[in-house]
């Protein structure tokens, strides 16, 4: 029997997590011949080639080693050994619903021809207490994800699918070059917007994407990252990211990404006028302003071509 899709979890140096994941894919209900897992070690220098280990012998469940550090090599790594006439997403600090696997091929299977992606709901889930000063905002940015409460084509700049919970037609993902590996995590560093490129060209091609919220996985929001320094440095990475994807896709010449930072700085501006610093620094509504600050300021920086390792916070 062919495969249906393939279940690809990258991951480096973060084999305390990994077990769940697998754990959660190994015990889909959709039957075990009709897909495969591929776990992407991306360089991992820890006991991720264990993990795997421990979970047994299963004929359904591939380790590959991939030295070249980078989430987007890593992803494409896996696509390229893919057997599925899908490719499923799934991050290594995530657990996936039962179903999600039976979801995803069964959303595939009634969505209009032109989709090529479909994905669904992030939970968060908290380790530790959320912190008082965290507002409903930035959970964006820990992945929490739910654009509506039933099946919709996604549209418009602003709507796209999170990396950690998403799938493609694996034969039209690898026509239009996979993802760019400009784009995405590389070891420490916070650079993301590789699964959103890659929608922006499916988008371009006349493909769509699909929001279903039975597609569902839980994240998990790492006790590390519920400070204020991580925060301002993942909407700094933000503001960078979004800047790397115009400037990659639109091909922008130095004068173009120049009327650009004009532009976006002018609303800076109007932004920190509108932003009070005199306020509690732990007002939830003052801490997204200056997110919000932080972000659009490293768009800025990196327009004008400031190197990526120089943050604005």
């Amino acid at each position: 029997m062919a495969l249906s899709v393939s279940a690809i979890v990258c991951t480096h140096n973060r084999s305390g997590l990994l077990k769940k994941a697998l754990q959660s894919l190994l015990a889909q209900s959709l039957p075990a011949e009709e897909y495969e897992i591929l776990v992407i070690d991306n360089a991992s220098s820890d006991d991720t080639a264990g993990v795997v280990r421990s979970l047994g012998n299963r004929s359904n469940m591939k380790y590959v080693y991939e030295p070249k550090l980078g989430l987007s090599r890593a992803r494409n790594a896996g696509v390229a050994r893919a057997r599925g006439r899908y490719v499923a997403f799934m991050d290594d600090d995530a657990v996936a619903d039962p179903d999600w696997l039976k979801n995803i091929l069964e959303a595939f299977r009634s969505a209009p021809a032109n989709v090529a992606c479909v994905g669904g709901k992030v939970e968060l889930v908290w380790d530790t207490a959320r912190p008082h000063w965290l507002g409903d905002g930035p959970q964006f940015f820990f992945s929490e994800l739910e654009w509506t409460v039933r099946p919709q084509i996604l549209r418009g700049d602003k709507y796209f699918l999170h990396g950690c919970n998403m799938a493609f037609l694996k034969e039209i993902l690898s026509e239009a070059g996979g993802f760019d590996e400009g784009l995405g995590r590389k070891g420490e560093s916070l650079l993301s917007g590789e699964d959103v490129a890659i929608q922006k060209i499916l988008r371009g091609k006349g493909c769509q994407s699909l929001f279903d919220p039975g597609i569902r996985v839980r994240h998990a929001v790492l006790p590390q990252r519920l400070s204020m320094s991580w925060l301002m440095k993942r909407f700094a990475w933000e503001g960078i990211s979004l800047a790397m994807i115009k400037i990659r896709q639109e091909r922008l010449s130095s004068l173009a990404r120049l009327y650009v930072a004009i532009k976006e700085f002018i609303k800076f501006v109007l932004l920190c006028r509108g932003l009070s610093f005199l306020c509690p620094a732990q007002n939830p509504f003052v801490i997204q302003q200056r997110c919000l600050a932080v972000q659009k300021m490293n768009y800025i920086l990196r327009m004008l071509g400031v190197q990526s390792d120089s943050l604005f916070l």
